[in-house]
């Protein structure tokens, strides 16, 4: 069955096959997902709507039976409770328009909208004899309320008869909904079961192809292979096609062929290989009297270049202990190039401390003689009361007996004048002190920022000193990290000479003992080709 079929094409066949299948499932499986995704959706919405519509029916009936039991304890004297009930019935009305207006909201078929609009007017009306009930009640008129009744009575039942189609309308749909849902899974079990028998016949069908044209010709060719390998080259090898399988039996054919040409060849080599030996025998004995000789200036060499690595790696290490100590002068002058700068900044913290401590002081001065100006305006009243008190006194005594009582009060507070004068003359000498305090410590303040202002200037000099030292002690640790490195790598350079030319010296030694073994190898070599020639001779072309 197809005997020149490539492997590769049958395969890339079933594979093919295979995937336009799963693709043909995922696709079918993908879009009845979808389909039933929508679906889901348009029940889950059917569901919202009908809750809906059936709690805000729910929501009507609460909202008037609130406004009968209203007017009921109206009609019994409860008129408090009968406005707590129409508040209520007021508040279950307003959440049942809402409901109401969710689930119409939620609907989106054209037909079904038209239904939720007409059960809008349904309930607009109905909203409008419950008012008329409530109106009724809070005027206590049972004729009114009663025809109000009536009416809502009407519009409840145009609102169930609406309610009940527009349900009805809902369900039908879910009910084709599932029956479709129904119908799509059969038609996705069918086609599974299907690709299930189709994936079967494929399965089937690829085995018998990997039995008959892979399985069956490789094993015809570990027969041949099991021959060639036991030294029989006489049977022929047949190609069973043009395929892989074909390929691989036209390559096993070259390589028996190749494999008769190449024992001819080995044949004629060993007989070349015998003579090359003997030859072979007297140039390594020439050589290994030269490499001897070799060894002998290997030698010398290598004590001459022991002596100058010593002298290069003193060197080195001089060199080395100099650029530690340049290093650690480095590292020193780092530190103290921190203290400087620590020093400028505190010096310049102290200065303006300084400052900010002259103006504070300065300030202070200021209020002092702010303090002064107060104590002169108490003064000027403490004088002025003072003549107030003294003409008041000349004024009761001049009234007698009736003026005594003022006489005393004028004595009283010409007295509390006299010691508020004594005590603005205390608070004026404290205040000079502290004033004359104040302008002593506004001088000191003065003379100590221009001496921490210099101080600074002296400080930042040697700071600009100091960095020019710390840059040539940088360059020095510089140079000498140069000169140490340098060092080093002489060193390194003449360790590794040291140690090549003893590398070289232990090759010659190998290769002087390898002349020999070859000398002795050659021998054998001459004894090989004897015995390559009889093993040979067992191969059947």
């Amino acid at each position: 069955m197809f005997p020149d079929l490539k492997i590769r094409t049958g395969m890339i066949t079933v594979l093919v096959l295979f995937i336009v299948a799963l693709l043909f499932l995922t696709l079918s499986s993908w879009r009845a997902a979808v389909t039933s995704h929508d679906e889901i959706i348009e029940l889950n919405s059917a569901t919202i709507v009908i809750d809906g519509v059936n709690n805000s029916l729910l929501l009507a009936t609460r909202t008037s039976a609130n406004v009968s039991s209203a007017f009921i304890e109206s009609m019994g004297g409860q008129v408090e409770d009968a406005q707590a009930r129409l508040l209520r019935s007021e508040g279950i009305w307003v959440e049942s328009i809402a409901k109401l207006n969710a689930a119409a909201d939620a609907i989106k078929d054209p037909l079904l909208k038209g239904m939720a609009d007409e059960l809008k007017v349904c309930f607009d009306k109905f909203g409008a004899a419950v008012v008329g009930q409530r109106a009724a009640v809070r005027a206590l008129s049972a004729a009114d309320y009663i025809e109000s009744n009536n009416a809502a009575v009407d519009g409840m039942a145009k609102l169930q008869a609406v309610r009940l189609k527009l349900v009805g309308e809902l369900e039908t749909r879910s009910k084709q909904i599932i029956v479709q849902s129904v119908d799509r899974l059969k038609m996705a079990q069918t086609v599974a079961a299907t690709l299930g028998v189709i994936t079967l016949a494929m399965a089937i069908l690829c085995w018998v192809f990997i039995a008959t044209r892979v399985l069956r010709p490789l094993r015809d060719a570990g027969q041949h292979f099991r021959r060639i390998a036991g030294g029989d080259l006489t049977q022929p090898v047949t190609v069973p096609g043009r395929n892989e399988i074909g390929e691989l039996f036209v390559e096993l054919h070259r390589m028996q062929t190749s494999q008769r040409v190449t024992l001819d060849l080995i044949t004629g080599s060993a007989t070349q290989l015998a003579s090359a030996a003997q030859e072979l025998n007297a140039i390594t004995g020439e050589s290994n009297r030269g490499l001897q000789q070799q060894n002998q200036q290997l030698e010398q060499a290598v004590t001459a270049v022991n002596e100058m690595t010593s002298a290069i790696e003193e060197v080195a290490r001089n060199a080395v202990s100099t650029s530690q100590t340049a290093a650690a002068s480095d590292n020193l002058s780092k530190k103290s190039r921190q203290q400087v700068h620590e020093n400028i900044e505190g010096t310049q913290s102290m200065t303006a401390d300084i400052q900010g401590s002259a103006e504070c002081i300065q300030n202070l001065a200021h209020e002092v003689r702010n303090i002064s100006k107060v104590l002169d305006v108490i003064r000027s009243v403490s004088e002025q009361t003072n003549l107030l008190a003294l003409n008041a006194a000349i004024e009761a005594a001049r009234a007698g007996e009736a003026g005594r009582g003022f006489a005393v009060v004028a004595d009283e507070v010409r007295t509390l004048a006299y010691r508020a004068q004594e005590s603005t003359r205390e608070i004026e000498q404290i205040i000079a002190s502290v004033q004359s305090t104040a302008e002593q410590a506004v001088g000191a303040m003065h003379a100590s920022s221009s001496k921490a202002q210099v101080a600074l200037n002296m400080t930042q000099a040697s700071g600009v000193v100091l960095e020019e030292v710390f840059a040539a002690i940088g360059q020095i640790n510089e140079r000498n990290l140069v000169i140490a490195s340098a060092a080093e790598e002489q060193a390194q350079v003449a360790r590794e000479v040291d140690s090549n030319l003893l590398t070289i010296r232990d090759l010659s030694a190998k290769s002087s003992e390898g002349a020999q073994q070859t000398n002795t190898a050659s021998k054998q070599l001459t004894q090989l080709a004897e015995e390559l020639s009889g093993l040979v001779g067992r191969f059947r072309t």
